[in-house]
């Protein structure tokens, strides 16, 4: 159903970004999860699916904005 969707979601450390990312990765939904810190793109992915691609992304660093770009452009294998 949600095979060619996915959903590039913020504020993925803690809160409600964090709870969502989860929850749409729970029902099988293309998941990438931005985190502050590399600490939360570690927790989150151990507590998520394949699907879910965490990774670290801070507005202060440009270097974190290219690799977010390159996660999102390798799409997720579910």
């Amino acid at each position: 159903m949600f095979e060619t969707r996915a959903l590039l979601i913020t504020g993925c450390n803690s809160g409600f970004g964090y709870e969502l990312a989860k929850d749409l990765d729970a029902l099988g939904l293309q998941v990438f999860a931005a985190c502050l810190t590399s600490e939360g793109e570690a927790n989150l992915t151990k507590k998520s699916s394949r699907g879910l691609r965490a990774f670290k992304l801070s507005i202060a660093q440009a270097s974190d904005a290219q690799r977010a770009l390159e996660v999102v452009k390798l799409k997720p294998v579910l």
